[in-house]
């Protein structure tokens, strides 16, 4: 930190307050219909985003850590405002960071994954175990239907629709619920 410079004037704390600000909205929003959310987020989040911007254009020289934060924000902007113009999108990443935490820590520990075979068959499975977690199913037992079921399934067909297979199908919301799905 620069001489003067306190957690509280450095400009690494103003860019976090930004960013605060901008979540403490979200939060009000999070009951919305995705149309509502898209107009709030217009009047109460974009002047905060465009006031961010306009901050970091104020930034003479970073260096270091700040500048490659500067950096990225500049060149990402789009991406990082997309969610001003899309009531569905989530502010944040958060969620799929979580989910997919698990496997990034293990994946060191598990079999199969140093072939491409072996890593996109794990990839399929976190896949569906994340997809019904999501959809609120318990991911063990719907894992376990899908490989009882699927074998018998393309056996008999190999172009066989799975759409009834699917997590968000009724039949799986009703059978495969339950406390388990947040494991």
């Amino acid at each position: 930190m620069p001489e003067g410079a306190t957690k509280e004037n450095a400009l690494a704390a103003k860019g976090l307050e930004y960013c605060s600000r901008l979540f403490e909205v979200e939060q009000k929003l999070e009951d919305l219909t995705d149309a509502e959310r898209r107009k709030q987020r217009q009047l109460l989040s974009k002047p905060i985003v465009d006031a961010y911007y306009a901050w970091l254009d104020t930034i003479f020289k970073p260096a270091g850590k700040l500048k490659q934060a500067i950096t990225y924000s500049l060149n990402q902007r789009e991406y990082l405002c997309a969610f001003l113009d899309h009531g569905e999108i989530e502010i944040s990443n958060n969620q799929v960071e979580n989910a997919i935490r698990p496997i990034v820590v293990g994946r060191k520990n598990w079999l199969f994954c140093d072939t491409p075979a072996g890593a996109n068959a794990s990839v399929i499975v976190f896949t569906v175990l994340e997809t019904a977690k999501a959809n609120g199913l318990n991911p063990e037992a719907y894992l376990n239907h899908l490989l009882t079921v699927l074998p018998d399934r393309f056996a008999a067909d190999p172009k066989a629709s799975v759409d009834d297979l699917m997590p968000w199908a009724e039949p799986f919301r009703m059978a495969f619920a339950g406390s388990d799905a947040e494991h």
